[in-house]
């Protein structure tokens, strides 16, 4: 089984980018985005913090890797997930 590593996370608001080692010599590019599907107003700058969702649901992500594997969201989003959820 092949396993992934963290190397870096970078967080900004509505955003997650991550560097992930994967079973390949080069590392590959995560970005998941926070698109707040459920009608969240986009600039939340001025909202009540009460009024965010602190939790996305699954519908409010997107999710982009430069890997290869054609899943909608592959182990190397998974890891950047888990890796910002530990923190």
């Amino acid at each position: 089984m092949a396993t992934s590593a963290l190397l870096r996370i970078h967080v900004s608001t509505g955003r997650l980018e991550a560097e992930v080692a994967g079973s390949r010599s080069s590392e590959y590019e995560v970005t998941i985005d926070v698109v707040l599907a459920r009608g969240a107003p986009s600039d939340t700058a001025n909202t009540p913090a009460g009024l965010v969702p602190l939790v996305p649901e699954p519908d409010d992500l997107r999710y982009s890797c430069t890997c290869p594997d054609p899943a909608d969201v592959c182990k190397h989003a998974v890891a950047a997930l888990i890796a910002f959820a530990a923190e």
